[in-house]
């Protein structure tokens, strides 16, 4: 299912993001939640709307996370420094479903 982006309202959102820390969250083919901090997200295109991060190669969260079929963008907040460091060091690690 596929939903239409305002693309005033993306270009606004994205324009109050200058710089920062993100956190990029899906769900693994595998049906595991798999995530991984990133200091390298920005905006690539209005029309389509498409944003990019830059993982490294080597990220073993990473090859997670590009199984999926989607992802989201979680932009933190300057007081989820605690939450951005459990997810830097592997903290919240892969929680496995029965």
């Amino acid at each position: 299912m596929s939903e239409a982006i305002d693309p005033t309202l993306f270009r606004e959102t994205l324009g109050h993001y200058p710089t920062g820390v993100a956190v990029v969250t899906a769900v693994a083919k595998d049906g595991n939640p798999a995530g991984m901090v990133v200091g390298t997200f920005s905006s690539v295109s209005l029309d389509p709307p498409l944003i990019a991060f830059f993982p490294a190669t080597s990220s073993g969260s990473f090859a997670h996370v590009r199984t999926a079929a989607a992802f989201c963008i979680n932009v933190l907040a300057s007081n989820q420094e605690a939450l951005c460091r459990r997810l830097a060091t592997g903290g919240a690690g892969p929680t496995r479903r029965p």
